[in-house]
């Protein structure tokens, strides 16, 4: 055994949890083959074989020979793509060619490859490029199978605040997508689509109608309509696979698989608690099944295989199902950083093209099996936001992954190339702001020597660069960035506090934390020894001498060149936002905590603070092109100064949770936040008012998700940069 030692960043398969192991790891021979696939009698109620009693392994589950491992290289890299673009001209910067969660792939070859995932998103694969469809829904979309380039169905789960928003059937004829009719879909969630002819396809997933949410669906096309085949498996489906109309497999949430013969359905137990993530055959006696577990679940420190722990591999030869274990590890370099969660495709995930040639990617790696051994795939390595939930093999050198923030890699036989979800700017998206078109800086937030710390990423027109904050030890501690403003290129303020990126402005910061502030000189960031309580969320000035900012607890302060200094007598408990407008006023809107969180404008004019506006709801933004234009959002309402009267805007239906606002000119507002379609809260908007109506903006594939758009800034018309929850987009006219 020849030791190294490496470092394994292990991310678990859901939204926060994360793991870091420090692992050592060995390589030795090679290890025993599979059984074989014979042909056998219709699995009504076989048994679960242990693996020695199959012929793989030592009995235990596991096996301790190592496999001499070829470490496919990654493929060499090539110029990064561009970025997707809606109608409305908001295009991808960042991660390219988009950054939308990926939860399904299908191909009918290498040139014809279809994706989808969260927010409706469908792109196409030509062979050469990427390029997206015409948002059908901003629903969810989680499966994908097709009988032809010309016959491809997509599925999606239930949505909607309360689980009252029908699921989503989709077909594509070669010419465009439509809904697919016929079925009353009322309570149904569909998580997977599989057939095996034009006129045997199956969907399945849940029903929410039913007393208790783990009943599982099974619909079936007939070539002419969608009926429900089956109304309550033992447990939630998320995945299928036909080989025929009489032979289909389903796994779900319960520890057990189902199968449809010619006698009707039949469930078997697999021995675990474990969810069955994926299936795919190669015949109907050569079926592969895995279930959902983690890689620190299987292996040990080492990388080997924990003895007495069930391999969470099954293999159907026609007769039983075989539990089969995975070889130690060679190299622990070989398994991407994070894996397993986009959304949907959580678990591992099942492809191939024939018995000899299939893959395996998600929580437990990347891995081959080549008809006698399953090896580790190295060409992706520790590849982080890999986040794999699907995977399609069109031709044993056409392989293609998809996952997390767009993540696209494609194995050409040789080695594996990323295509997708690659991302110049990094972390969790905080604030934007653009000095020229060409002078944009866009803010994330990273661990840095395990602190909590700001990443600078700045646009110079042509490439991305990145940026940090000259610290001493003593400030040291965890700092995030909320908000940004500046007089121009070399000179930016940047305000936040001290807590990790789950703390935001949209409600109400910790107790306890400090206000933090920090300055751009046109060379490098550096923290100003301001010690401001408490938290701040806000700044806004007129130039290099006057420059405001707000936070938590009605805190405003003001750098008049020189030093700041602290305003008392802010009638705003909670300062969400500040914009100061060219004569000297300063409007300040956010929450008066002692009246319960109703929204407060607090105006400072002439040197005195006075309140001339109360709301019923939080008010979250403020932004004027003058003394006479300034325009106030709430969660709900657009209000409107006039200089005489404040009056409410009508942005149109379904305008909800506003909290972002920029402009240009009295006829050039801008507007974001999430809006209710058909049920569904969580779809994101930008809206424009061009003086006479508010229109809303197509943003395109992946500006849809469960947090929307949540900054935007710009630097003159037309040009305009927006941080959605994938990544980074700009308008530009």
């Amino acid at each position: 055994m020849r030791p190294a030692c490496v470092r394994l960043l292990g991310r678990m398969a859901s939204v926060v949890g994360i793991a870091v192991l420090c692992i050592a790891c060995t390589s030795g021979s090679k290890t025993r083959g599979v059984p074989g696939a014979d042909a056998g009698a219709d699995p009504d109620v076989p048994d679960v074989v242990e693996s020695g009693d199959a012929g793989a392994g030592d009995g235990d589950g596991t096996s301790d020979e190592v496999p001499d491992i070829p470490s496919e290289p990654a493929c060499p890299p090539k110029p990064l793509p561009d970025g997707l673009c809606s109608e409305d001209g908001w295009c991808w910067m960042s991660p390219l060619p988009q950054g939308q969660n990926l939860s399904a792939v299908w191909c009918s070859s290498p040139g014809d490859c279809w994706a989808a995932g969260l927010g409706g998103a469908l792109l196409h694969w030509d062979g050469e490029q990427w390029s997206q469809t015409q948002l059908l829904t901003p629903k969810a979309l989680s499966g994908l199978w097709g009988a032809a380039r010309d016959d491809v169905w997509a599925v999606g789960p239930l949505s909607g605040p309360t689980n009252d928003v029908p699921c989503t059937i989709l077909h594509w004829d070669g010419g465009g997508w439509a809904p697919s009719p016929g079925l009353d879909l009322k309570d149904l969630s569909l998580m997977a689509v599989h057939g095996s002819a034009p006129d045997s396809v199956w969907a399945v997933g849940g029903d929410f109608g039913v007393e208790t949410t783990d009943r599982g669906v099974v619909l079936r096309w007939d070539g002419h309509r969608w009926s429900l085949d089956l109304a309550q498996a033992p447990g939630w489906l998320r995945t299928v696979w036909a080989a025929g109309t009489e032979d289909v497999w389903v796994g779900g949430e319960w520890g057990g698989v189902g199968h449809r013969g010619p006698a009707g359905w039949s469930w078997m137990p697999i021995g675990t608690d474990r969810w069955v993530s994926s299936i795919w055959g190669a015949a109907p006696n050569d079926i592969w099944f895995v279930e959902w577990a983690g890689f620190q679940d299987v292996f040990d420190e080492f990388g080997i295989p924990i003895p007495g722990v069930e391999s969470p591999l099954l293999h159907w030869d026609g007769t039983s199902l075989s539990r089969i274990p995975f070889p130690a590890v060679p190299d622990l370099a070989c398994l991407h950083e994070f894996s397993g969660f986009s959304g949907f495709g959580d678990g591992s995930e099942l492809g191939g093209t024939g018995p000899n040639d299939v893959w395996l990617v998600g929580l437990l790696g990347t891995w081959h099996w080549n008809g006698e051994a399953w090896t580790a795939s190295c060409g992706l390595g520790r590849d982080g936001w890999l986040g794999a939930s699907d995977l399609h093999a069109a031709a044993p050198d056409h392989v293609t992954i998809v996952g997390l923030r767009g993540y696209q890699a494609r194995w050409d036989g040789a080695c594996w190339e990323r295509h997708g979800g690659l991302a110049p700017v990094g972390g969790h998206l905080r604030t934007t702001w653009s000095a020229g078109p060409d002078d944009t800086w866009v803010v994330t937030g990273t661990r840095i020597a395990g602190a909590w710390s700001p990443v600078f990423h700045h646009w110079n027109g042509s490439k991305w660069s990145e940026r940090y904050v000259e610290r001493t030890r003593e400030q040291a501690d965890p700092l995030d960035v909320v908000s940004m403003w500046g007089s121009g290129p070399a000179d930016i303020w940047a305000v936040g506090f001290d807590a990790p990126w789950y703390v935001n402005c949209y409600s109400w910061a910790p107790d306890g934390e400090r206000g933090r502030v920090l300055h751009w000189d046109g060379t490098s960031w550096t923290e100003q020894d301001v010690r401001l309580v408490p938290p701040l969320c806000a700044v806004s000035g007129t130039g290099p001498t006057d420059v405001w900012a707000g936070g938590l607890g009605g805190a405003v302060a003001h750098w008049d060149g020189e030093a700041w200094s602290v305003e008392s007598g802010v009638p705003v408990g909670f300062i969400r936002s500040i914009w100061v407008a060219r004569n000297g006023d300063v409007w300040a809107v956010g929450d008066d905590r002692e009246s319960g969180g109703y929204g407060v404008v607090a105006r400072r004019e002439g040197g005195v603070w006075r309140s001339p506006l109360a709301s019923d709801e939080r008010l979250m933004g403020v932004w004027g092109s003058g003394p006479t234009d300034v325009w106030v959002i709430g969660e709900s309402h657009v209000l409107h100064w006039d200089g005489h009267g404040w009056s409410v805007a009508v942005t149109g239906p379904g305008s909800r949770n506003l909290y972002g606002i920029w402009g240009f000119g009295p006829e050039d507002v801008w507007l974001l936040g999430m809006k209710w379609h058909d049920g569904v809260l969580g779809t994101g908007q930008i809206l424009h008012w061009d003086g006479s109506y508010w229109k809303r903006e197509r943003l395109g594939v992946g500006a849809y998700g469960s947090e929307g758009p949540y900054a935007i800034g710009g630097a003159r018309p037309g040009y305009l940069w927006t941080l959605v929850e994938g990544g980074v987009l700009r308008r530009k006219m």
